[in-house]
């Protein structure tokens, strides 16, 4: 782990534990604000006894460290809810900005040798700087990190380190796809978790009251009786990401298992809001953190509340559409940072 990693994860454990007037730590005050829920940070807290002692100024300044420079550049692809602009209004917002705004604080404090002028800066990558446009089929993420990571790895990069939410390779899957990053050269800030799978939404579209929640058979039947005393195909979208395209075309065959009909459509990122909000769309297919966003700002629409990751068509599934184990995404959303 490099000097830099050493200083930010050190940072990071007070900026995250932080309380605010809430009574809530900083870190999970921000996650509920951009995510719609709660979280509790992901790494220990700041622990005196146990963690290192932050490398002095001379020792950063051996090793040309950012910091011992007075400014560090972050390095991010805009995308919201993690960095964005408001339109109309021109000011940033986003969960990565929120999480780094009290870095400087934290620098300036614990190295007076900087004065108080220690500052970060943000340099954006944008789609158009890529070698190829991004295809907006759910598998963009990849794309991103490999191109932001290709210019950390130039003679003179544009940044000194990569913070984005985006990403969902740990350090770890990274390496092994053999892209010449080292392992000190990679750290991932947040751990896995074990809440990040796919799940599905009811969008209230023909106002099917009383959807059950929790139990996938019982909500595969509801579906299905409802599109049988309706005459209505049930809509399902979902991304041609693989496991949310699988996901969506499994739904849509339980449905028809059990009496109605549905058909799973794939659609662009950019157009699912829109398809919930005006479309004839039934239901959404996709990660969690998604749909408690999509709950949180849309009064109309219904959580599963169940996970659906690996779930099998009727024809490959022996019993009903309960009986299966559900998967778990081997992620680390909102966590990587490479140096």
């Amino acid at each position: 782990m490099s000097l830099t990693t050493d200083v930010l994860t050190q940072a990071f454990k007070e900026i995250f534990y932080a309380k605010t007037e809430s009574g809530n730590t900083y870190y999970s005050d921000r996650y509920e604000f951009y995510m719609g829920l709660p979280k509790d940070p992901p790494i220990d807290p700041p622990n005196p006894e146990t963690d290192p002692p932050l490398p002095t100024f001379d020792e950063l300044k051996a090793v040309d460290s950012a910091i011992a420079s007075g400014n560090l550049r972050i390095g991010t692809y805009p995308h919201e809810p993690y960095y964005f602009y408001v339109e109309g209004v021109g000011d940033l917002y986003g969960w990565e900005l929120d999480l780094a705004k009290p870095l400087a604080d934290y620098i300036n404090k614990n190295y007076p040798e900087l004065d108080g002028n220690f500052t970060t800066n943000w340099v954006e990558v944008n789609e158009e700087d890529f070698d190829e446009p991004l295809p907006w089929d759910g598998s963009d993420n990849d794309i991103i990190l490999k191109e932001l990571v290709k210019r950390l790895r130039q003679e003179n990069p544009p940044y000194d380190i990569i913070f984005s939410g985006i990403f969902v390779k740990s350090c770890d899957m990274f390496q092994a796809e053999d892209h010449h990053i080292e392992e000190d050269e990679c750290y991932d800030f947040t751990e896995r978790t074990s809440e990040f799978y796919l799940s599905g939404v009811y969008s209230g579209r023909n106002n099917y009251n009383d959807m059950p929640a929790g139990d996938l058979t019982e909500i595969y039947k509801f579906f299905a009786e409802k599109s049988a005393e309706n005459d209505d195909t049930i809509i399902i979208i979902n991304t041609s990401n693989d496991s949310q395209h699988n996901t969506g075309k499994a739904l849509a065959e339980w449905i028809t298992h059990y009496g109605g009909k549905a058909e799973s459509k794939d659609v662009m990122v950019y157009e699912i809001k829109d398809l919930i909000v005006y479309g004839e769309v039934h239901i959404y297919v996709g990660d969690v953190i998604q749909i408690e966003v999509m709950k949180q700002t849309y009064s109309q629409v219904t959580r599963f509340d169940a996970n659906l990751l690996g779930l099998k068509s009727p024809d490959t599934q022996s019993g009903d559409a309960g009986d299966f184990t559900p998967g778990i995404m081997d992620l680390a959303p909102l966590g990587l940072r490479f140096f």
